[in-house]
């Protein structure tokens, strides 16, 4: 998310040796590769004390890069069953199709003291949660550690350490995430980019981002999706941090999530009226608000049906994180 990233037409390719050891050039374990050239296949298989290695998983395919590729080392216990071992160790690789949950789940809550504050920025931990919680992944919640000297522990540890896993978020060249810091606008739309293959495109869509900006291709993908829009004076801001109602539209835009007004108003007011004696969600935003029904989409979970304008009715809600309050 810096940035250092700063090849948008380049993929990552990965070997992970899943406890092996490896005694060649360590800088092939993670390859930056232009897209449509080969990846360089490692000098030497890799070892682990008391296994034999059978190959990766998926089968290794270095030839024309043109999306992310992760290779996980198999391994089988030295003596099979009859010596106490257990066979070969299967380690699931993450696809990286539908990513994201097709349940219309809560992604955002609000903060104790009842208010949402849509204009304060969002930090890059508190926008790896939200992509945390909306991944449809078993994987997710595997043990799993991070090469960022700032992130061992809390509450946003396994997200930022599975999202790094999958080369989603990135961290600094000092070694550093910086959880607490703001997310910019285009650090998000990278973020939200490395999910999908880039739609390419040479049209630079905004007056205060050059074709030389670490970030193009990704603001361009974003805003040729529809995913992003500028201001009113045709800039895109990208150094601006990123506030939480932007955040939450963006992400709406992108998992094609659009309330119909009336009907949300219709099954959110008395459910907030008859479980929690309370007549609006946030005490710091009203409908008035250009991103109100965005932050009530997000923030509330519920099943619903589709009108004739593609939005939607809300049949049954819950807002589990209140409940719990």
């Amino acid at each position: 998310m810096s940035a250092t990233d700063c090849c948008p037409y380049c993929f990552t390719v990965i070997f992970d040796l899943a406890g092996g050891e490896y005694s060649g050039d360590e800088n092939l374990l993670e390859q930056r590769v232009s897209k449509g050239e080969d990846a360089t296949p490692l000098t030497a298989n890799p070892t682990r004390a008391g296994y034999t290695f059978t190959g990766w998983l998926p089968e290794l395919n270095l030839d024309n890069v043109t999306e992310d590729r992760t290779f996980v080392a198999q391994w089988q216990r030295i003596g099979g069953r009859n010596g106490g071992g257990g066979g070969t160790i299967i380690i699931t690789p993450e696809v990286p199709l539908a990513p994201f949950t097709s349940d219309h789940i809560w992604y955002v809550r609000g903060f104790p003291e009842g208010d949402f504050r849509p204009g304060n920025s969002i930090t890059r931990a508190e926008m790896s949660m939200i992509l945390f919680r909306l991944l449809d992944s078993p994987n997710k919640y595997l043990p799993r550690t991070n090469n960022f000297s700032d992130v061992y522990a809390g509450w946003y540890a396994q997200a930022v350490s599975y999202l790094a896993s999958r080369n989603i978020v990135t961290g600094y060249p000092d070694g550093t995430f910086r959880p607490n810091a703001p997310i910019t606008r285009a650090e998000l739309t990278a973020v939200m980019s490395r999910f999908f293959e880039l739609q390419e495109t040479d049209d630079i869509h905004f007056t205060d981002v050059s074709d030389s900006h670490w970030a193009i291709a990704y603001i361009n993908n974003a805003a040729s999706r529809g995913w992003v829009i500028g201001f009113e004076d045709n800039t895109f801001r990208p150094n601006n941090p990123t506030t939480r109602a932007e955040a939450v539209t963006m992400l709406n835009r992108i998992l094609v999530r659009s309330p119909n007004p009336e009907s949300l108003r219709a099954t959110l007011y008395p459910y907030l009226d008859y479980y929690f004696d309370m007549e609006t969600l946030f005490i710091d935003i009203t409908s008035s608000h250009w991103a109100y029904y965005d932050i009530m989409e997000a923030a509330v979970e519920h099943l619903f049906s589709l009108d004739e304008n593609g939005l939607e009715i809300w049949s049954e809600i819950s807002i589990p994180w209140l409940a719990v309050n």
